[in-house]
């Protein structure tokens, strides 16, 4: 599914393990109560897009570019955002243990819309 354009859909209670989704197009899409482990996003686009109750350990959303995303009561644990951009992303009541935002970019002039709210994190 590489290079899919998705707009305006809700994923609800849906299996995306291990989608590939490289360079995938989506706006205005929300993932309810969905495991996305492993699914691939890497070289995306994503736009006002909502993560809830989602379990997407050892996701990938390397050199994606976020804009207006949330991540709510989501388990993103071992996920990777290498060298990603992201603007007006917020992180609630997540699981990010060892996530990796290495290289990952803040665009915009207004860095603090980059919020980690509760998070639960291991060492």
């Amino acid at each position: 599914m590489k290079e899919i354009e998705l707009t305006d859909v809700i994923f609800d209670r849906c299996d995306l393990s291990n989608v590939d989704f490289t360079e995938a197009t989506i706006h205005r899409t929300e993932f309810r109560n969905c495991k996305i482990i492993g699914m691939d996003l890497t070289g995306a686009t994503l736009r006002n897009i909502l993560f809830q109750d989602c379990l997407g350990d050892f996701a990938t959303f390397r050199m994606a570019n976020f804009k207006g995303i949330t991540f709510h009561s989501c388990s993103i644990i071992s996920s990777d955002f290498y060298e990603a951009t992201l603007q007006k992303v917020q992180f609630e009541e997540c699981q990010l243990d060892q996530a990796q935002f290495t290289g990952a970019k803040l665009e915009g002039d207004r860095p603090e819309y980059l919020r980690f709210y509760n998070l639960r994190c291991e060492y």
